[in-house]
């Protein structure tokens, strides 16, 4: 999707106790387990056009899907391909992509304009249990945005917006009160248009390489 695009990474919290999350949600009766923990999202922000359709997503949108991961993933590869490679295989599994739309305590939305798929969100409802061997974590229950893409020549539309508004009214309806993503420090055009969403920075995760013969005495 262009020089904008962004990879957002999941959370991994000790462990997970997933709960009914559909359109109309109702508490799970069970355990079910956190699906991946990567997303992309897409740094356009317009408020003023409304042209755009938001439904669930079907198993007949695979194609289109996949499409769009195809054009987050590429850029990945070229921003971080110390994390990321190109690849001529499908962006994602048709496995990966039924489970997501059969989990109830997640949500798949697409936009679209002139019957064409444009957009996805996807977000997913996550709660972390008692950590007996940590007593400081508390319980806590949070959306968490998995995925956000926008077609390139759709950006700049108010596509994004209405995705991310279309996440947080799900968010809202399952009682959820407090949404989170993640996001590259390579993306900036991201990082302003989810400050425009009142999004804030909660944590920070940081990396350095490692080379033969570095040398950590002058860190103190």
């Amino acid at each position: 999707l262009g020089r904008q695009l962004v990879v957002v990474a999941g959370l991994r919290p000790a462990r997970y106790l997933s709960y009914r999350a559909a359109v109309r949600g109702e508490p799970a009766e069970g355990p079910t387990p956190h699906q991946d923990d990567a997303s992309w999202c897409p740094p356009s922000y317009s408020d003023h056009s409304r042209d755009s359709s938001l439904r669930l997503a079907e198993s007949t949108d695979y194609g289109a899907a996949c499409r769009l991961y195809a054009q987050a993933d590429a850029l990945h590869a070229r921003e971080r391909p110390d994390r990321f490679r190109p690849t001529d295989q499908p962006a994602r599994s048709r496995h990966l992509y039924d489970a997501h739309l059969a989990d109830p305590d997640q949500a798949l939305f697409v936009a679209e304009v002139d019957g064409e798929v444009v957009g996805l969100v996807r977000v997913q409802a996550l709660e972390r249990l008692e950590v007996p061997d940590v007593p400081a974590l508390a319980p806590r229950r949070y959306a968490m945005v998995q995925e956000l893409v926008v077609a390139q020549s759709h950006q700049r539309s108010g596509i994004a917006t209405r995705l991310m508004e279309e996440a947080h009214r799900w968010a809202r309806n399952r009682g959820l009160t407090q949404v989170e993503l993640s996001v590259y420090d390579f993306n900036q055009p991201a990082m302003r248009l989810y400050a425009k969403l009142g999004y804030s920075p909660d944590s920070r995760r940081l990396s350095r390489k490692l080379n033969q013969g570095d040398s950590d005495a002058s860190n103190g």
